[in-house]
């Protein structure tokens, strides 16, 4: 299955913000790259929020490896991580290689049902479609 263009990734976030309580949702790469977010989410704001979520993920995965005392060249798969903000949440899971799907949600919102909601697009897609090449750092 050859890589999802921004607008299929634009297309998919737009169905989760249907999600009862879902704000906003966006696609973006492990090194911060947007690759495609909800109508609602705009340009800059987008961009800003995926070097954010990315960094995020980072951190939780240097965190994980040093409470473990593994190297970092370990393999550590993290699947998941969510961030409580004054009843808020953003939850944040690995959409396949190299690719990132996070969400907004408003205070009232099932953050079980909204998972449950990402975990099932993801799958429906296939982790396969996810698959971006990493950038080469020169």
């Amino acid at each position: 299955m050859k890589a999802p263009v921004q607008q299929d990734l634009k297309g998919w976030a737009e169905r989760l913000v249907e999600v009862p309580g879902v704000q906003l949702a966006m696609f973006f790469t492990d090194d911060g790259l947007k690759a495609g977010g909800s109508t609602n989410l705009h340009g800059d704001a987008q961009a800003g929020a995926a070097a954010m979520a990315s960094g995020m993920f980072s951190t939780a995965l240097a965190t994980v490896r040093a409470l473990n005392r593994l190297p970092d060249t370990a393999e550590v798969a993290l699947d998941q991580i969510t961030v409580e903000v004054g009843g808020q949440f953003l939850i944040v899971m690995a959409a396949g290689n190299h690719t990132n799907l996070a969400v907004w949600t408003e205070a009232r919102a099932d953050i079980g049902n909204v998972a449950f909601e990402m975990a099932n697009l993801i799958g429906r897609i296939g982790a396969k479609a996810f698959d971006s090449p990493a950038r080469e750092h020169r």
